[in-house]
């Protein structure tokens, strides 16, 4: 699993954009946000083998401005390293808002 927009830039307005993400593996992933900050939501995305699919990060209202560099985790739902346990993946995002 890659992002392929670990940076992104918003308007102080804005209060979406897109993370795209590229599965290259033989296998459909199934991610879905864990542990987020309280201002950044998102839905679950499923990603099919070989293929790029994008994921709509919405911010609150009171989202931090300037720059910040989060860790996102993401939740590999149907892989599982142990009985009940979902693989989660940590990923690096920067993101600007002017």
């Amino acid at each position: 699993m890659r992002l392929e927009t670990p940076s992104l830039a918003l308007a102080q307005t804005q209060r979406s954009a897109a993370l795209r993400f590229r599965n290259q593996s033989a296998l459909t992933f199934r991610l879905r946000p864990a542990n987020w900050p309280r201002w950044i939501s998102g839905r679950e995305i499923e990603i099919k083998p070989m293929q790029a699919a994008a994921a709509t990060i919405s911010l609150a209202a009171d989202a931090p401005a300037g720059e910040q560099s989060l860790s996102l985790e993401l939740e590999l739902v149907n892989c599982h390293p142990a009985p009940q346990k979902n693989l989660v993946i940590s990923l690096p995002v920067r993101l600007r808002r002017r």
